[in-house]
């Protein structure tokens, strides 16, 4: 019996930071990441954005945001690492929903409410032995995806990047022309009528647009616009595969590649830092 590997896109977005650290986050009993402020204040805000699209008013939205976050401020699970106080961190939320109102509400089309955090678990490979799986935010009425984030500085967004190798614009487009085509046509055609070889592929370009809005005091807001096509879907195939590869061949109880050139390798980031890289540096 085949076996089958279903991906979702924070955890590809982790290996392709550092492999240990997605092998432990997945497989690991003593990994702890607990919600720190950061986490949870993307989070709201996201609370904040479904009202929106769902027809709720401004202050109906950020009412609800800001009681999800006043309940999870309470749980014990919630760790304060960069914002200590609970009317710091809910002034954050209301700043933030403030500038999404005005500068990114008034931009999206419409959004079939059944769009908004659509789930989806649909296979990728024509073999259907790796699959995708998730929830994208919002897709408008044209088809374009939709994605909410806060950032402590902006500028950390760029525009080349995106287009060059953000993975979760790659994983919500492709994973929404293959909701189309199982839909339309369910999961073996489906399969076939993405794999033609390109230009015949049924994946044509699909919009994907960040909304990113800043911590700051005076919060701003911008829109990074990008497009994937068959080429990506492809090489998304062919990265997961090597994970797979890695999987199969290393098992889950011994450590695997460990890559600290990226912000989130420190003490503040990620739980493994102490019997990580951490050890070697220890005062």
């Amino acid at each position: 019996m085949r076996k089958t590997y279903t991906f979702r896109q924070s955890w590809a977005k982790d290996f392709l930071l550092c492999p240990e650290r997605s092998r432990r986050s997945a497989f690991d009993p003593e990994w702890d990441s607990p919600d720190t402020d950061a986490t949870v204040l993307g989070t709201a805000l996201h609370e904040y954005m479904e009202s929106r699209l769902h027809g709720l008013s401004h202050s109906e939205a950020e009412e609800d945001a800001v009681a999800w976050l006043d309940a999870r401020m309470e749980a014990e699970d919630f760790e304060r690492i960069q914002i200590k106080g609970d009317d710091t961190l809910r002034g954050k939320l209301v700043g933030c929903a403030s500038r999404m109102n005005v500068s990114v509400v008034p931009s999206i089309p419409p959004v079939d409410p059944a769009e908004i955090e659509r789930l989806f678990n649909v296979p990728l490979t024509a073999d259907g032995t790796i699959r995708l799986k998730g929830a994208w935010d919002a897709r408008d009425i044209n088809g374009r995806i939709w994605d909410w984030k806060t950032a402590a500085q902006i500028e950390r967004y760029q525009g080349w990047e995106i287009d060059r190798w953000h993975v979760q614009p790659t994983f919500y487009c492709v994973a929404a022309t293959i909701v189309d085509l199982v839909e339309a046509h369910g999961e073996d055609a489906a399969m076939e009528l993405m794999w033609k070889e390109a230009p015949t592929s049924a994946m044509a370009e699909v919009d994907f647009t960040y909304a990113v809005v800043s911590k700051s005091t005076q919060p701003i807001a911008k829109l990074f616009h990008t497009t994937r096509n068959i080429g990506h879907a492809s090489w998304l195939a062919e990265q997961l595969r090597s994970f797979v590869t890695l999987y199969e061949g290393v098992g889950v109880d011994h450590a695997w590649p460990k890559n600290d050139q990226h912000a989130l390798c420190s003490a503040k980031w990620c739980p493994a830092w102490n019997d990580c890289k951490g050890k070697h540096f220890a005062q």
